[in-house]
């Protein structure tokens, strides 16, 4: 029989086969759901464990995968250089989006937090506001990038993507998630990575949303590097924001479809708290590709995992 942390390992494995990413020592004992272990019990499971191996998990040069290992850290580290591309290019919008006095934090998210991007990502962005002034900042940001045509579909490389805002009162998004299960969420808010942060905003946030600590009992604060953290500039005054102008100008120009979707489900969400604009959510597929693995676990069957079918790319969440 597997031990706890061997099975608490797989776990954390068969999640990551959907986006055929491996992982380090380091990132399963960051992140695997097993209680009290330390990094060297984490070390010796991986090294001695002939169930782990029996179940398909593979090493390669310190990368451990439910896969082909070779081939995913090959991939890995080639995907690097290109998220540091956009890591300067994001911060340096949000350089221009730290003038604003209400934006209380920006961080990056999704494919770009794990350093996981290619030539198609987008630099997936998530707001912090201030109470009462969403649907200004999102006018403002969002309609700069309008101007520069630097958004999804106006832009081919290195687009901006601002689809997530949320007020500093609102920062519990338990309301989001898909259901009781929601590992892509959980990781999502594990892995945001501030490029701006106003008042500590990022440790409020993990502290609203303490629902995910026994998912990921050691997830750690991501900080990004000095070299791409926005710089301290001057805010501009508190003026009037005009908040119910705002609103009323953006909702005008909502397209039909997104009016269909608007608050009928956890993918589009419109209220004074929360603007959430993602019509291409694979949650459930992820969830339902991560439980395939685990029944497989269940039926003491070993896994076997077609190379071809996991998505690498971002998630809208």
């Amino acid at each position: 029989m597997p031990t706890s942390l061997e099975q608490s390992l797989f776990r954390t494995l068969a999640y990551f086969v959907y986006f055929q990413f491996p992982l380090t020592a380091f990132e399963l004992w960051k992140w695997c759901d097993a209680p009290s272990v330390t990094l060297l019990d984490v070390e010796e499971a991986l090294a001695n464990s002939s169930w782990l191996r029996s179940r398909g998990c593979m090493e390669d040069q310190g990368f451990f995968a439910l896969g082909n290992a070779a081939a995913w850290r090959t991939e890995r580290l080639s995907r690097v250089t290109d998220a540091l591309r956009k890591s300067r290019r994001a911060s340096r919008f949000v350089k221009f989006a730290s003038r604003l006095p209400w934006v209380k934090m920006v961080a990056v998210c999704n494919s770009l937090a794990f350093s996981f991007t290619n030539h198609e990502s987008d630099i997936d962005l998530f707001v912090v506001t201030g109470r009462g002034a969403i649907w200004s900042t999102r006018l403002i940001l969002a309609g700069a990038l309008a101007l520069l045509r630097a958004r999804p579909g106006e832009r081919a490389k290195d687009p901006l993507c601002l689809s997530f805002f949320v007020a500093d009162d609102r920062l519990d998004l338990s309301s989001v998630k898909i259901g009781s299960k929601d590992p892509y969420f959980t990781f999502w808010i594990a892995t945001l990575a501030p490029v701006l942060d106003r008042g500590d905003i990022l440790a409020k946030l993990r502290g609203a949303n303490g629902w995910m600590r026994p998912e990921i009992p050691r997830a750690l604060s991501v900080r990004r590097a000095q070299a791409y953290v926005a710089p301290a500039v001057r805010p501009l005054p508190n003026v009037v924001r005009g908040e119910r102008m705002a609103e009323r100008m953006q909702r005008a120009r909502f397209p039909a479809a997104l009016r269909t979707m608007m608050n009928a489900d956890t993918r589009v969400v419109v209220s004074d708290g929360m603007l959430k604009f993602h019509h291409n959510d694979r949650r459930q597929d992820i969830l339902s590709s991560y439980e395939a693995l685990l029944s497989q676990l269940d039926d003491g069957v070993p896994v076997h995992n077609d190379l071809s079918s996991p998505v690498a790319n971002a998630v809208d969440v």
